[in-house]
């Protein structure tokens, strides 16, 4: 019993002195602590509570492993691990059905409101709001959404929701490239709707990963008359 119990000081001893001296992998083999961690683990004598915890600590001998392996790569190496993850995970994601939850139907407001005074059902990766028109066309509730997708900021664009049963709604474009859409009247069916002159930042996915930002200006000149029974720009 008393050999045992040395056996487990010892153990104990070295494990500690090898995690209070970090350094590299040595490539002679595997690092006495794994040494000693495999004899204890083949100890018959082991007690239950004792067996258990040889059983976490093997997960030293994976590590020890790892980090042998990841010393011997040259930095080149590493990064294309890192970009083969990358595109691994993106095809993943492009493979795996959207399960989104159903959008909330178009807000109940009558009138012109800015974008913080409604909910607005996209996320802000889909779609940017400058503001928001609610009313009734032909007995039919409309909501729409004027605003641009973070793409493209220089093309702005209406999303109109019919409620109650639309809860997905339909885009239009609008006919210009002059900035996101902003609408600034309302009366006879249709809706006066502008664009917006600015700066905007647009963060572009490069194979590398990376992802650098590019300024997009606007010159805001566009005016248009959308009406909201054609669904047309005029």
């Amino acid at each position: 019993m008393l050999a045992y119990t040395r056996r487990v000081i010892l153990l104990a001893a070295v494990l500690v002195a090898a995690i209070a001296a970090p350094g590299p992998a040595d490539d002679a083999g595997p690092s006495p602590e794994i040494e000693a961690l495999r004899e204890l683990g083949t100890s018959a004598s082991l007690d239950p509570a004792m067996r258990e915890k040889v059983r976490a600590l093997r997960g030293l001998e994976e590590e020890d492993e790892r980090m042998t392996a990841a010393g011997e790569m040259s930095d080149e190496e590493r990064r294309q691990i890192v970009r083969e993850k990358r595109r691994g995970h993106r095809a993943r994601l492009r493979a795996t059905p959207s399960h989104r939850p159903r959008r909330r139907a178009t807000p109940s407001f009558e009138g012109i409101f800015a974008r913080d005074e409604v909910p607005a059902p996209f996320r802000s990766s889909e779609f940017r709001v400058t503001n928001f028109w609610g009313g009734t066309v032909d007995r039919t509730r409309v909501g729409v959404y004027a605003g641009y997708r973070p793409e493209d900021p220089s093309r702005g664009v209406l999303v109109v929701f019919d409620d109650p049963s639309d809860v997905e709604g339909r885009s239009y474009e609008m006919p210009s490239g002059a900035g996101p859409a902003v609408i600034l009247s309302e009366g006879d069916g249709e809706l006066g709707v502008g664009s917006v002159a600015g700066e905007f930042e647009v963060l572009e996915q490069r194979s590398d990963g990376t992802s650098p930002p590019r300024i997009v200006r606007t010159s805001g000149l566009a005016r248009y008359r959308f009406d909201l029974r054609e669904r047309v720009y005029r």
